[in-house]
Formats: C-alpha cells, sequence, structure tokens
C-alpha cells in the first residue's frame, strides 16, 4: 500500500502560476531588497505546500494506525516458535 503520493512540483509550479506571478513582481519592483513581509504569492505557495504537509500527515497517522492493528494481530510466541524450529531443523 503506498502512504505517500509523489509531490509534482511542476505542476504545482504551474497550478500556483510561480513564473507569471515572479515576473508580475518583479515588473513591480516588488518584494523589494530589505522586504521581510510575506506577499500573496509567498502566501499561496505556503498555503499550498501546508495543505499537502497536512494530509501527507494525515495519510501518516492513518497507516501507523493500520501497522499498529496488524502488529496487535501478531502472535509474536507463536512466530517466534516457528522461526526457531525452522532454523533447528
Amino acid at each position: 500500500m503506498a502512504y505517500f503520493d509523489r509531490v509534482d512540483v511542476y505542476a504545482l509550479e504551474q497550478d500556483l502560476e510561480v513564473p507569471k506571478r515572479a515576473q508580475d513582481e518583479g515588473w513591480r519592483d516588488r518584494p523589494a531588497s530589505g522586504d521581510t513581509t510575506i506577499d500573496d504569492a509567498q502566501r499561496a505557495i505556503i498555503g499550498t505546500i501546508n495543505e499537502l504537509l497536512n494530509a501527507a500527515r494525515s495519510r501518516g497517522e492513518e497507516a501507523l494506525k493500520e501497522i499498529a492493528v496488524k502488529l496487535g494481530t501478531i502472535n509474536l510466541g507463536a512466530t517466534l516458535n516457528l522461526l526457531y524450529a525452522a532454523v533447528t531443523n
């Protein structure tokens, strides 16, 4: 089971229109070299990345729950006995 999807950064770049936004901001001479505030284009990129991170975190938590359930069903004593028997025979 694949728990995590690949992130296509090139598709994200197109969806968020990064080159166009960068060019538009450049024409407006923004951001200024000393500017430390986040502009709208940066905010959109950060928001999208945060959404992807939150989705991946949720899938990771779900995966860990599934693994915990599966581990709970394993009888370690019986499994170790089978392994020991296979090694000693």
